[in-house]
């Protein structure tokens, strides 16, 4: 398997990106809030309210983004020691094929046999085969 480090890249980037604009926007209405509640006195029981409600959201949306990259990075950890293990066999060497009904994509049920019996079949034809 070989994977696109420029596409990699990209999406790391496009996600941090996301993440840091997407994260800062209600830390600075928050601190927002907290400007206009002193301007207005006024409406200060109101503001208080909204404020709370705000660095509520922003607590959580933090709490979310760091299940994630823990996440991510348990992930991705798991991938790269999973293509260092040994598959016990030559990858190189290995042939692979899709099974699936004939009739399928065009739902008429007189050409469709059952899954097993089908792949049954096809897994017995492929090893008659002279390798």
């Amino acid at each position: 398997m070989h994977v696109d480090w420029r596409a990699l890249l990209f999406t790391i980037g496009a996600s941090v990106l996301a993440a840091t604009l997407f994260g800062l926007a209600p830390a600075f209405e928050t601190l927002r809030t907290e400007m206009t509640g002193r301007l207005y006195q006024a409406t200060r029981t109101q503001a208080r309210g909204r404020r709370r409600l705000q660095q509520a959201l922003v607590a959580s949306q933090f709490a979310v983004t760091l299940v994630l990259l823990l996440g991510t990075g348990l992930l991705v950890r798991s991938y790269s020691k999973l293509n260092q293990v040994h598959p016990g066999f030559d990858p190189n060497h290995a042939i692979t094929f899709h099974v699936g009904p004939n009739g399928a994509r065009t739902g008429r049920r007189s050409e469709e046999c059952s899954m097993s019996c089908w792949k049954n079949l096809r897994v017995y034809r492929a090893c008659k085969r002279p390798a």
